[in-house]
């Protein structure tokens, strides 16, 4: 990786941080069953995304699994939240494609998919996705993904599937940074497309 792309990995790093910092100190966003918080920055021809869930929405429970069933929808899950393409698709003449996708299940203190195609992820560490840290975050799912656009004048909106791949997801709050802009809202059962701000 060179200079350039290790310097906008770390701008994106610490863009998605500064996204999620003020929504609760200590790290992430507040737990709470069927909402999934998605923080999108766009940087150039890069965009990354930052998804949390609870995992009574994604798994149907939230502690290890235990039965046979369990552990099917366990690892379901994974690769399920493990498939950037499938979850998001950016618009088709932005010419996008996904780098990496990272999942970090409740429990893990770091990410057990990294599907980079040879990039690593640099700039996000998992610490802060621990099981417990004693605020009832045991059940929290968090995925990081990475696109990088060919057309990036191009990307006027992202459309995602989460609705579809965990039906118990109620609604997803978002929030986006851009050079263009910023915006975030709330997402129900049916709208499945987050516009990109237009530069002005």
């Amino acid at each position: 990786m060179n200079t350039r792309s290790l310097v906008s990995a770390a701008v994106l790093a610490a863009a998605l941080a500064a996204l999620a910092a003020p929504v609760r100190a200590g790290g992430g966003h507040a737990h709470e069953h069927g909402v999934t918080h998605l923080d999108i920055v766009v940087d150039g021809g890069r965009v990354a995304l930052r998804l949390q869930a609870a995992g009574h929405h994604i798994v149907g429970f939230e502690h290890a699994p235990e039965s046979a069933a369990q552990h099917a929808a366990w690892a379901a899950a994974e690769a399920a939240l493990a498939d950037a393409s499938a979850l998001f698709q950016p618009d088709a003449e932005a010419a996008c494609r996904a780098v990496s996708a990272a999942v970090t299940p409740p429990g893990v203190g770091k990410a057990t998919h990294d599907h980079g195609h040879g990039h690593q992820h640099h700039g996000h560490a998992h610490a802060d996705h621990a099981d417990d840290d004693g605020h009832g975050h045991g059940g929290d799912w968090h995925a990081d993904y990475r696109f990088e656009c060919a057309a990036p004048e191009r990307l006027r909106g992202i459309r995602h599937a989460l609705f579809r791949a965990f039906p118990g997801t109620e609604e997803v709050r978002w929030q986006l940074l851009a050079p263009t802009g910023q915006d975030g809202g709330v997402l129900r059962a049916g709208q499945d497309r987050i516009a990109v701000p237009r530069a002005r």
